[in-house]
């Protein structure tokens, strides 16, 4: 089986759309802000970022479906906020602001049929008719198929019809759809296939399902599935899809590149071809940032959008409460299974405590920060931070995070004298969907807690060439 990893880091829930000889992709931008971020490729494989399409928080983002009709970019997405749609005439954008579409359910897929009627279809097998504009939901949603029966075994986490994707083919049409649950035991997740004459059935399910699906928890990729399929640069079929990297569930779901086939009886089945190009991770092998610009990068992201911020000779980031747990963190997504982090800042004001931090969420982080009474690590309650005092007249900090395989350790730097170690370690592998619930991936940023902390400095390094794949 050839998975080929073309996102690495929490990319979850792909969607991925070709138009004329470019593809695009949106994810899951879950409950971080500026949300789902939009990608474009020539090739299938490398990517670059445009922009998002979500400038404003609106709420806990899922399982986009990024769609182009009558000239018009459209993502439909569910949102803890209801089922939204955002909509543009370049991918770049502008887009406009989310309105409700009207429908329950989650993970919804917009599709016209051949008389241009357009539908969305959601999970559970429901459809529902949409109006002229594909913006509002006309009537309840009816079923229009019943999940794939899947075999008791190898295990899976329920039965869960999720995240349909809709397509034409040679005649017949296409429903593509994830089941056994997301996370859970590896062999969880697939995805299953059916056909039918009409884009709301009635359906057939394939006597070959599942297309795609972790054997095995031997196999690297782990709860593979939500598949989009389409057609890369030479016209052979390609499923897009998800997983988690085998003991780095904390990287969360990183999109993969999958190879697949039609058969002679016109069912979709993976197949065995390999890349003919080399593969380059989303992600940079390193990130760095001096805060010089007149506006953050793209990758950088706020945690549900609370961050507030300026750049005036380097980062102003200013945050409320008392400390990770109730302040909004500016985060990247790290895509290697060992990294480093480092920062250089103003040593804080009174009152403030800024830092560096790895953040699932505000139940599960890790960090070394400095406030008034010196410099500490600071990690999710109960544990009581122990601050080292510093000497008196310390005007610059530099805090360093290495995350090696889970195992955490941290240093300090004064006035770019050498650096300190803290004599005190962690291990993380336990931050994630299973434990923690939420979908969610370990992030690595800078944060300020109850004042203003002044960065100047932000790197993130691979400690080897090996990322989640």
């Amino acid at each position: 089986m050839h998975r080929t990893l073309i996102f690495a880091g929490d990319y979850p829930d792909p969607s991925v759309l070709r138009v004329g000889d470019r593809w695009f992709c949106v994810h899951s931008s879950m409950e971080w802000s500026p949300g789902l971020l939009v990608w474009e490729s020539t090739d299938l494989v490398t990517w670059r970022p445009l922009g998002s399409a979500l400038t404003a928080y609106d709420g806990d983002v899922w399982a986009p479906d990024l769609v182009h009709h009558a000239g018009e970019f459209l993502i439909f997405y569910r949102s803890s906020r209801g089922t939204r749609v955002v909509t543009a005439r370049d991918p770049a954008g502008p887009w406009s602001v989310p309105t409700d579409v009207g429908v329950g359910w989650i993970d919804p897929s917009h599709v016209v049929g051949d008389d241009g009627q357009r539908w969305m279809h959601v999970s559970d097998g429901y459809v529902t008719r949409l109006s002229e504009d594909g913006r509002t939901a006309i009537g309840d949603p009816q079923r229009t198929i019943e999940p794939w029966p899947i075999p008791p075994a190898p295990p899976h986490e329920g039965v869960c019809l999720e995240g349909p994707k809709l397509f034409k083919h040679q005649g017949w049409w296409h429903y593509l759809a994830a089941q056994g649950g997301t996370a859970g035991p590896a062999t969880s997740h697939m995805v299953v296939h059916a056909r039918g004459p009409s884009p709301v059935g009635p359906w057939t399910w394939s006597p070959c399902n599942p297309v795609i699906r972790t054997l095995s928890r031997d196999e690297t990729w782990w709860s593979v599935g939500h598949g989009t399929a389409c057609t890369g640069p030479d016209g052979r079929w390609w499923m897009v899809v998800h997983g988690y990297r085998r003991g780095f569930h904390t990287l969360g779901r990183q999109t993969l590149l999958v190879p697949v086939r039609w058969n002679a009886e016109g069912w979709l089945e993976e197949d065995d071809r390999a890349l003919p190009t080399q593969v380059a991770a989303a992600i940079e092998p390193q990130f760095e940032d001096h805060f010089d610009g007149p506006a953050l990068g793209v990758t950088w992201r706020s945690w549900r959008g609370g961050a507030t911020f300026r750049l005036d000779g380097g980062l102003r980031l200013v945050g409320g409460g008392h400390g990770l747990h109730d302040t909004s963190p500016l985060t990247i997504i790290p895509g290697h299974t060992a990294y480093e982090i480092e920062t250089e800042l103003d040593y804080p004001p009174a009152g403030c405590l800024a830092g560096l931090c790895l953040f699932y969420n505000a139940e599960a982080y890790y960090g070394i920060a400095a406030d008034h009474r010196g410099v500490m690590l600071v990690e999710r309650p109960p544990a009581t931070p122990w601050p080292c005092p510093l000497p008196t007249g310390v005007r610059r900090l530099a805090l360093r995070i290495r995350n090696d395989q889970h195992e955490v350790t941290s240093w300090y730097a004064l006035d770019g004298g050498p650096w300190t170690p803290l004599h005190a370690t962690c291990e993380l592998s336990g931050f994630h969907h299973n434990v923690f619930r939420g979908f969610l991936s370990l992030r690595v940023g800078v944060f300020a807690a109850g004042g203003e902390g002044r960065f100047h400095h932000f790197r993130y390094r691979p400690l080897s060439a090996h990322t989640g794949g």
